[in-house]
């Protein structure tokens, strides 16, 4: 088993690492129901994550808040918070490749934990 020279080529890249965390944060905060439509659109301003530069932490944060709002036409005290505090993280840690990993994994493990227990 000798080094891959491609595989730095299979990692993905911090803005899309953010952007799944955004969505997870966007459709968990906003809780049931869930509409495959609405996910659709949530997905969709996550994108703008994907495609960001240096403004990930600030499209991270609206990402969430529009995803959210998207879903049910308002804003929850917990989409603001986990909202803010992507932001926060993403624009701190995104020059660190592993960190935006351990950021992409919370933030899809907090979603989930908002969706099923909020």
């Amino acid at each position: 088993m000798g080094h891959d020279p491609d595989a730095k080529n299979l990692r993905m890249i911090p803005q899309l690492e953010i952007a799944i965390a955004a969505f997870f944060l966007a459709v968990g905060t906003a809780g049931p129901p869930l509409e495959l439509a609405r996910i659709a659109g949530a997905a969709l301003f996550c994108a703008v994550v994907w495609r960001s530069g240096r403004f990930v932490g600030a499209l991270a944060m609206a990402a969430v808040i529009l995803g959210a709002w998207w879903q049910h036409g308002q804003f929850r005290v917990t989409t603001l918070v986990a909202a803010a505090a992507l932001g926060v993280i993403a624009h701190l840690f995104y020059r660190r490749p592993r960190a935006t990993t351990a950021v992409m994994a919370a933030g899809a493990a907090a979603g989930i934990a908002f969706l099923f227990l909020g």
